[in-house]
């Protein structure tokens, strides 16, 4: 297969290609799935992009999106694209600061929405929009247009002109913009990220993990907002791959164990989540299934391929454990990539050794994708080699630097920053890595995530986390470091796993905070501590922590839509509880 360059020649190869009868779905209000093939979807594609067009959408106009995982929000990325209007995807949960400035900026006037969230977002901040275009049967604002309106339109303007449709897809370049997605951060305001034709489709005639249009099912629940979950979106449909929406990735579980999907997307936080809940649920047996469970954990949570003898106990423990666990997901993963953060290489190994076929990828909102571990190598705690037609080298500091069709043309409307990322055609990622010499990259850090202590030393916080979070106990991890004379931590429970703890410990009618400060929690803690400092330089070894009794929320500013924390307002919020723990005045 040949290279596409726009998304308009990814639209005539998908109608030259697939006829898919169920090629996107989702779910009714009675959890039954519904279909639209593939020439119904193209259809509506057409129909939306030239009722754009009636209603005065032209060339470079910023037309948003914002709406949970569905078709609507595919027929509405495509058709938008198609008018050579650019997409601005949006959350419901951005603050509404973030909200307003990303309207503002990019001057946008006309909302694609669906979603419970999404139009009280946009019912909070409707007068600074011209068009609101509702992608569900029914809506709250009575000023909204049905997109059944829209496609109207759009077969009137089809009727007067029957050939504009093949002049909209002739009209499109590679390096034209084709969206504009604002980067989630960990800090700062947001910067707009400028997406041509060439960086969401020229990767797309690459296969690294095999797709089976006849066979595969893709269970996509991450928000499509997201540059990561958009771009698999645009593979599946390049590939022809069956799409199930779901808006709620709550219910991804469940649902995943009725659907039987061979495809799943994953953020590490939700593999974390799914950890967590296998431990507790172990921990929390009895009798000969509690001795059987805890074998089969351990031999799970081993990071080496041990002799026949390990083999002999895992294909055992398979049988008895491995299988059934592996059905949360319905038992017929074919392929698990997780990428939006990095995993650690303990989860990695663990789910692995439960039979999760993972493949671990890499990229940014400013070059997605850049890496992937595919089917013919693969490494656990690497996110595997570039793609073909991209280069990555490291910098003499350390830094990641990327080169490819890719790379971001820039940050909109704002040349300070971009000249900062951006020379020769190299990105610089922000990401501290190494090569090795089959060419895998491990990622070790943000750059800006490198704390310096007040005795000069550089910690690198996320593998400490990670190691942390591994008790059943810690949901999050946060390590403090920056301009202090030691290391410490601020701890988030699993409220979850604290529960089943009280019933195994006899100690329900306590509360969270009464339970953690019990002995036998501190002891446990302590002991965790001790284990995860033996293997830490002595300056990264963390010597306090305090429990925060609260989760971490997007909602409340704590996490970036795809759960990572945002480092400085999490520590900012939590100042007092910080500084408990450095008696003496550290120098800020």
């Amino acid at each position: 297969m040949k290279s596409i360059e726009t998304v308009s020649q990814l639209y005539q190869y998908i109608s030259e290609t697939h006829s898919n009868p169920r090629a996107l779905n989702w779910r009714d209000d009675d959890g039954s799935w519904l279909s639209l093939s593939t020439q119904e979807y193209l259809q509506q594609v057409r129909r939306v992009a030239l009722g754009l067009v009636a209603r005065g959408i032209r060339p470079g106009d910023k037309v948003g999106i914002m709406a949970r995982p569905c078709p609507g929000w595919t027929v509405a990325d495509l058709a938008i694209i198609a008018t050579g209007a650019v997409v601005v995807p949006l959350y419901a949960n951005l603050s509404d600061e973030n909200y307003i400035y990303e309207i503002e900026q990019t001057g946008l006037k006309t909302l694609f929405v669906s979603g419970k969230s999404e139009w009280e977002k946009c019912g909070k901040h409707r007068d600074w929009l011209d068009t609101v275009i509702s992608l569900d049967d029914e809506c709250p604002d009575p000023t909204a247009v049905s997109v059944e309106n829209v496609m109207l339109a759009g077969d009137g303007l089809n009727d007067a002109e029957p050939d504009l449709w093949n002049r909209l897809l002739l009209m499109a370049e590679a390096d034209d913009v084709a969206s504009i997605v604002y980067s989630s951060g960990s800090t700062g305001v947001p910067k707009g990220v400028e997406v041509t034709h060439r960086n969401l489709t020229g990767l797309l005639h690459l296969d690294p993990l095999h797709w089976d249009s006849s066979s595969d099912k893709y269970l996509s629940f991450l928000p499509l907002a997201h540059i990561f979950a958009r771009v698999l979106n645009y593979i599946m449909i390049q590939a022809g791959v069956s799409i199930y929406y779901l808006d709620d990735i709550q219910a991804a579980a469940p649902v995943a164990k009725e659907l039987k999907p061979t495809i799943l997307v994953l953020v590490p936080r939700l593999l974390e989540r799914v950890y967590s809940k296998i431990v507790t649920a172990m921990r929390d047996t009895r009798g000969v299934l509690h001795m059987i469970g805890q074998w089969a954990l351990r031999l799970a949570e081993r990071e080496d391929e041990g002799g026949w003898w390990i083999k002999a106990q895992r294909f055992v423990a398979n049988l008895l454990i491995y299988r059934s666990l592996r059905g949360i997901f319905g038992n017929n993963m074919r392929v698990v990539i997780s990428g939006g953060a990095k995993l650690s290489p303990h989860l990695g190994h663990f789910f692995t050794n439960l039979g999760y076929p993972i493949f671990e990828g890499w990229g940014m909102t400013e070059a997605c994708p850049i890496t992937v571990n595919d089917m013919e190598k693969s490494q656990i705690g690497t996110v595997g080699r570039p793609l073909d037609g991209v280069d990555v080298i490291v910098s003499e500091a350390g830094e990641l630097l990327v080169r490819g069709p890719n790379v971001m043309r820039g940050y909109y409307r704002n040349p300070d920053a971009t000249a900062e990322v951006l020379s020769d055609g190299w990105l610089a990622t922000g990401d501290q890595g190494t090569i090795d010499a089959d060419g895998f990259i491990t990622i070790v850090g943000r750059t800006k995530e490198l704390y310096k202590t007040s005795t000069g030393e550089y910690v690198a916080p996320i593998p400490i986390e990670q190691a942390l979070a591994k008790d059943v106990l810690v949901d999050h991890a946060l390590v403090i470091a920056e301009a202090r004379s030691f290391c410490s931590c601020l701890l988030f429970p699993d409220f979850e796993a604290l529960e089943g703890l009280k019933v195994v410990y006899g100690m329900t009618e306590l509360s969270d905070e009464e339970f953690l400060a019990t002995p036998q929690m501190r002891q446990e803690l302590e002991k965790h501590f001790k284990e995860v400092n033996s293997h830490l330089n002595h300056w990264e070894e963390v010597h306090a922590y305090k429990w925060v009794h609260a989760p971490l929320t997007i909602d409340d500013g704590d996490l970036t839509p795809t759960l990572k924390i945002r480092r400085d307002v999490v520590i900012k919020k939590y100042g007092d509880l910080v500084e408990e723990m450095y008696p003496t005045k550290e120098v800020a």
